[in-house]
């Protein structure tokens, strides 16, 4: 238990400037990533240099081609990430354009790795 509240927060600090939904909806992927979508964004080269575990490469040039293969549905709860943050954005605005409801940006791939790994 003491682990798991450490854990928390931890995590907690790490989502300091998020908004409460996006809390709720990272806290739901943390705590079933089996049933979440986890999407690097970033370059095909970006992503072979290093990746979190179970994340799908798509870019976010791609993302509305290529998103259904791993989304059954649009109720999907989807992590983004990027570099950045930037790209991880276009894709969320694009995704959340055609209809994707459970999305959440993270921003970069190092506050991803601290978040997911």
């Amino acid at each position: 238990m003491k682990k798991i509240l450490i854990s928390l927060l931890s995590v907690l600090g790490l989502l300091h400037g998020c908004r409460d939904s996006e809390k709720a909806l990272i806290a739901e992927i943390l705590n079933d990533r089996a049933n979440s979508l986890i999407i690097d964004t970033r370059s095909r080269g970006e992503y072979k240099a290093g990746h979190i575990e179970d994340a799908v490469n798509i870019s976010h040039t791609e993302i509305l081609r290529e998103v259904s293969k791993y989304a059954e549905s649009k109720e999907k709860k989807i992590l983004l990430y990027c570099l950045s943050g930037a790209r991880a954005n276009v894709a969320l605005k694009k995704l959340r354009s055609d209809g994707y409801l459970k999305l959440v940006n993270v921003g970069s791939y190092s506050r991803a790795k601290k978040l997911l790994n």
